[in-house]
């Protein structure tokens, strides 16, 4: 995801490229497709006025990959717990994750769509993910 997209968007107060070795607030566990609990660091963090979206970066050939989905459930879930929390101890915003293809983004930011438009067309839900309607 280009740095340029987070600087040059007015609607985009802040960004965080997540390092595992300095942002270890910003893990989440998850089951690997082999058995094993592993921890799991979304690659972005960025907030928007009314939103706040941890976003993971795929080329498109890895999108569908097992772990991938797996990691996916596990930031949904996480973030069912974070919209339990009274709004101003989550920052008065919304908590969205979003799986970013390489496809995806270029082809929509070619097209002039801002972050938050590309962000939002990018974001999955529990129901989305399961196919559900509640």
């Amino acid at each position: 995801m280009g740095y340029t997209l987070c600087d040059n968007d007015s609607v985009v107060k802040a960004f965080l490229k997540i390092s595992e070795i300095y942002h270890d607030f910003a893990h989440l566990s998850y089951i690997r497709s082999d058995g094993i609990l592993s921890s799991y660091y979304p690659d972005f963090i960025i907030k928007t006025p009314k939103n706040i979206y941890l976003v993971e970066t795929k080329a498109q050939e890895d999108i569908k990959d097992e772990n991938v989905l797996l990691k996916k459930q596990s930031a949904l879930d996480w973030l069912k717990k974070i919209d339990e929390l009274k709004p101003q101890d989550r920052d008065d915003c919304g908590w969205s994750y979003a799986l970013l293809g390489e496809n995806t983004f270029y082809s929509m930011q070619s097209k002039g769509a801002s972050l938050e438009e590309i962000l939002e067309y990018s974001k999955l839900t529990k129901q989305r993910v399961e196919g559900t309607l509640f």
